[in-house]
């Protein structure tokens, strides 16, 4: 019987080649109408898929920047000093009044409106990265108070349009608290009118009038100082007056009309009880005396202790030091350390005092004059004719400038609150999840990758 005999090179010889990128194509040829259909049939499916669930399944959400510059907000503090938190812009007052202004019914939780609205506090690019090296090199991250939040309205029980306005109502009610913190730093004051010139005349002793009058300008130009810097020379929008046009009418009227009145009173040593007001002006002249030492006192003692600086480099070098007598911290750093951190602010009170002791003496000075006139006056007399009419033309027109100045700390609070706590961007209606254009990628990826994993699959089954 014969035996059949297979060699190895027949065997090699026999083998199929390998499959070449030729093949490849051809196979895809061969199937191109089969792709098409699949990639068409997974493009309509998974597009429908995704436009029901971005428009019907998804969130609708309204966002916007708000941005907060009012005075104190770089050191998270409001005008009146009360300490500012993130969790205030969506406090339960202002949620409340929010809802009430969006016309949202009231039967609304509010705590489910806490919970829908979500306030995030914007930190720039360059912080971050400041702070992500800061973390590598295992120092402290540098202090920043953040000023634009993004607030994001996502409360489900809300339609898209209700919203954008509650997210708006949010903001406008929020303004309302920071008008109630700026108006709380700043000060009003009640029309002087409101008492009649006879009412003045009866109720204080004339020898008063010019002080009361003094005191109540004095007072005013204060805050119409300090405003002058805040406001930048903030006009009113209707009649176009400022506050530093209120502080040059306020001298006009304390160089003509107050002094007139002045003069009249205390040249004409026009008193209801001479003994008394010289008692009450001696007691005065008393405490201006010891206010006057003390205020000199500690100005000196301060002045004394800023001067004790200027030998501190043996002072803070002296106990820094190593066994062979060599600082171990520099003292010039240390030095300039004490500085910046002491003397700025001792500075600042010493020039306080000398000026606060320059005003009571110039006050007692005041005193003692008013005390030497007294002595030369009669125990008593009865009012002259003309000073009522004198008081009246003098209340009228303080009254007006006074009530000048309350139109225009309004105007400005109104303004300035609404330009200082503004939305930066938005409000704008977005939907939660991945963006269109990340859908679209998706979208294509899975579109153009499915039907060829579906065509191999097939042929791997079938061999």
């Amino acid at each position: 019987m014969e035996q059949n005999t297979v060699t190895p090179h027949a065997v090699l010889a026999a083998a199929p080649d390998d499959p070449t990128f030729g093949d490849l194509i051809r196979f895809l040829w061969s199937r191109r109408v089969r792709l098409v259909t699949l990639f068409l049939l997974t493009a309509a499916v998974l597009g429908t898929c995704l436009l029901l669930w971005r428009y019907f399944i998804a969130r609708q959400v309204a966002e916007g920047t708000l941005s907060l510059t009012f005075r104190g907000m770089e050191r998270h503090e409001y005008p009146s000093g009360r300490k500012f938190s993130v969790e205030d812009l969506r406090s339960p007052q202002v949620l409340t009044r929010a809802r009430t202004n969006a016309g949202v019914a009231d039967k609304t939780d509010v705590n489910s409106l806490y919970v829908g609205t979500e306030i995030t506090p914007v930190i720039p690019s360059e912080i971050q990265a400041r702070w992500r090296k800061q973390d590598r090199d295992g120092t402290k991250r540098e202090e920043y108070f953040p000023q634009d939040f993004r607030i994001r309205v996502n409360a489900r029980f809300l339609t898209g349009n209700q919203r954008v306005q509650f997210l708006a109502a949010v903001i406008r009610a929020y303004q309302d608290d920071v008008r109630f913190e700026h108006a709380a730093s700043l000060r009003r004051f009640a029309d002087f009118s409101a008492m009649s010139p006879a009412d003045l005349i009866q109720n204080y002793d004339t020898w008063d009038l010019p002080t009361l009058l003094a005191e109540r300008e004095r007072n005013l130009r204060q805050q119409i100082e300090a405003l002058v810097i805040e406001s930048r020379d903030f006009s009113d929008p209707n009649f176009r007056m400022t506050f530093r046009d209120v502080g040059n009418d306020l001298t006009t009227w304390r160089d003509t009309r107050l002094e007139a009145l002045t003069a009249f009173i205390y040249k004409g040593r026009v008193v209801k009880d001479r003994d008394l007001m010289l008692k009450r002006l001696q007691q005065r002249l008393e405490e201006l005396d010891v206010q006057v030492k003390q205020l000199s006192g500690e100005a000196e003692q301060s002045t004394k202790l800023v001067e004790s600086l200027d030998r501190s480099k043996p002072l803070l070098a002296g106990p820094l030091t190593n066994r062979d007598g060599a600082p171990l911290v520099d003292s010039t750093a240390l030095e300039k350390l004490v500085r910046s951190d002491y003397v700025g602010p001792v500075v600042k009170r010493i020039t306080e005092l000398h000026k606060q002791a320059k005003e009571a003496e110039a006050e007692k000075a005041r005193t003692e004059r008013e005390i030497a006139i007294l002595g030369k006056s009669d125990a008593g007399m009865k009012p002259p004719a003309g000073l009522e009419a004198l008081v009246a033309l003098v209340t009228k027109d303080l009254a007006r400038i006074v009530a000048n100045y309350n139109k225009v700390l309004d105007d400005y609070m109104n303004a300035t609150v609404t330009s200082l706590v503004a939305l930066k961007q938005g409000p704008s209606e977005t939907r939660e999840g991945p963006t269109g254009k990340a859908l679209a990628m998706v979208l294509i990826a899975v579109s153009v990758l499915l039907p060829f994993v579906v065509v191999f699959f097939e042929s791997s089954m079938k061999r």
